[in-house]
């Protein structure tokens, strides 16, 4: 439960930057290596975390190195042109649905770009808040029909995502 916060979770190991109760292990994860062994864990979630660090390249490496392998890490980030990717002042970046590609073995981004980084799969889609708005449960399930025309298209002007998850298998 990497960059915990306060969603402590029993029989997880709980990480995050502030001593408090139920932490299992305090780190600046803007320091590297993370104090894990490599090929530790069978899967690590990272909810809401990647966009206040300073170097996402780097944090994505070593949730690579501490992953077993076939392990996974569940990614979960602000999508670039959503509200609250940048409302909040501690954020450094945002993503948007190519950004995980460049970690994925066989896509052009991988290909294009040696990241020094590749997890032999993943699935990337993009996120609505869901919730009480209509709108939300239906444009869901077709921006992540044809992401890329999504993306590059005018159809981006018109409704936002609110965040990206990227499920990653090393």
């Amino acid at each position: 439960n990497f960059g915990c916060g306060n969603d402590i979770r029993k029989g997880w190991v709980n990480a995050d930057f502030i001593k408090r109760d139920g932490i299992d292990v305090v780190h600046n994860f803007n320091k590297y290596p993370y104090p894990f062994r490599t090929n530790t864990f069978d899967y690590i979630e990272c909810v809401e975390v990647l966009e206040h660090l300073n170097d996402s390249i780097e944090t994505v490496r070593e949730l690579h190195r501490i992953l077993k392998p076939g392990g996974q890490v569940k990614i979960t980030a602000p999508y670039y042109l959503s509200y609250h990717a940048w409302s909040n002042p501690e954020h450094k970046r945002a993503f948007n649905f190519q950004t995980f590609k460049y970690f994925i073995a066989g896509t052009a981004e991988n290909k294009a770009h040696n990241l020094g980084i590749t997890f032999s799969s993943g699935k990337i889609k993009m996120t609505t808040g869901g919730g009480k708005y209509v709108i939300n449960h239906v444009m869901q399930p077709l921006l992540n029909l044809w992401p890329d025309l999504f993306e590059r298209t005018f159809l981006r002007a018109v409704f936002h995502p609110d965040g990206i998850t990227a499920i990653l298998t090393k």
